[in-house]
């Protein structure tokens, strides 16, 4: 059952697998504001809602343990372990103040509330965290991996993506799906996602393998510090 944050924010904790998570998000009434710490129990990749099945060897997934899962919300596939990142769910329903039909927009706010929670602690240096406020960069690298590329709202620290954000819209509300990482392990993202998608032609110009190896290498990876909580640090910056 959902705990009570206060007034304004409804606050729960949820565990099962990805596709679980996913599934129950998806159900989800919007009744008001809510926030969703997201745990997966198994280790899964996870695919855009447009992305297609060829971006991925799904036979290595199944031989490496890893679950195949899908998401509502777009972007790009991401990898998530066990305890590697901070999954948090961001709901509000339509008409509220925080709510803009605008996907750049839209987004800002949640970037602003993670500039607030990681600047608590680990970055108090705010000129190194850096909140994406234009629309998608490397779009095609995005569709495939995530943190290939930078969207609205996302943040970038000391030139390396730390958050994620991914938007599913409804008449009923717009949900948030924002994820930063413990660790960061490209080599094995990039491991599933070396079959026909990322080998295939079907790459838009200056795309390609060997662009989304740079982009996940070079461009990702800041890490949220071990200790960073999501309850002391993000739950009392909420507007």
């Amino acid at each position: 059952m959902p705990d009570q944050l206060g007034s304004t924010w409804r606050f729960e904790d949820r565990r099962g697998s990805a596709q679980e998570l996913h599934d129950a998000a998806v159900g989800d009434p919007v009744a008001g504001r809510s926030v969703v710490v997201q745990h997966v129990s198994r280790p899964a990749l996870v695919l855009g809602s447009s992305q297609g099945s060829a971006d991925v060897d799904e036979g290595f997934g199944r031989r490496s343990g890893v679950d195949l899962a899908r998401r509502r919300s777009g972007g790009g596939a991401v990898l998530l372990g066990t305890d590697d990142h901070v999954w948090v769910d961001l709901v509000v329903p339509a008409g509220d103040v925080l709510a803009d039909d605008d996907v750049v927009r839209a987004a800002a706010w949640v970037g602003e509330l993670w500039v607030r929670a990681l600047g608590l602690g680990p970055f108090e240096d705010s000129g190194r965290l850096v909140r994406h406020d234009g629309r998608w960069s490397d779009r095609d690298l995005g569709a495939r991996a995530c943190f290939a590329a930078v969207g609205p709202g996302e943040l970038v620290l000391d030139g390396r993506k730390v958050l994620g954000i991914s938007q599913r819209r409804t008449r009923a509300g717009a949900r948030f799906q924002c994820l930063a990482y413990r660790r960061w392990d490209p080599e094995s993202l990039l491991g599933l996602l070396a079959g026909a998608g990322v080998g295939g032609s079907e790459w838009g110009d200056g795309a390609g393998p060997d662009a989304l190896r740079s982009a996940l290498v070079e461009r990702a990876g800041a890490v949220v510090p071990d200790g960073w909580d999501v309850v002391e640090r993000l739950l009392p910056v909420l507007p």
